[in-house]
C-alpha cells in the first residue's frame, strides 16, 4: 500500500491512498482526498478485511501514515505483521507505486 500525490488546478493537494494485493496484482481500493489520516487507512482496510479476510502481512513505506502509534497499534491488535520497505527504495513497494504511472 502506498499514496501517490498531486495538486489540483487551485494548488490543494490531492491524494490516493492506493491498496493493492501484491501476489495478483489487484486493485483491492483506492481512497481519494485532500488529507489521509492514519484512521483513514485503517479504515479502508478494515472494509477489504470484512471482505477478503485479514492479511498476515501488510507492505508499505515508512510514512506517517504507517508508523503513527494509531496504525501500529490497530496492526498489532489484529494480528497483521508490518513489513516497512527500506527507506529511499521505492522499488520494494512497485505494485503500490506503478499506480501513479
Amino acid at each position: 500500500m502506498d499514496f501517490v500525490s498531486d495538486a489540483l488546478a487551485t494548488g490543494r493537494t490531492l491524494r490516493t491512498f492506493n491498496l493493492i494485493d501484491s501476489y495478483t496484482k489487484e486493485s483491492l481500493a483506492i481512497e481519494v482526498g485532500t488529507e489521509i489520516s492514519s484512521r483513514q487507512v485503517t479504515r479502508v482496510l478494515e472494509r477489504v478485511m470484512e471482505a477478503r479476510g485479514v492479511p498476515g502481512a501488510i507492505q508499505c513505506d515508512n510514512g506517517t501514515e504507517f508508523t503513527s502509534l494509531y496504525f501500529t497499534e490497530w496492526c498489532r491488535d489484529r494480528g497483521v505483521t508490518v513489513h516497512y520497505i527500506q527507506p529511499g527504495k521505492p522499488v520494494q513497494n512497485g505494485p503500490a507505486d506503478s499506480t501513479s504511472g
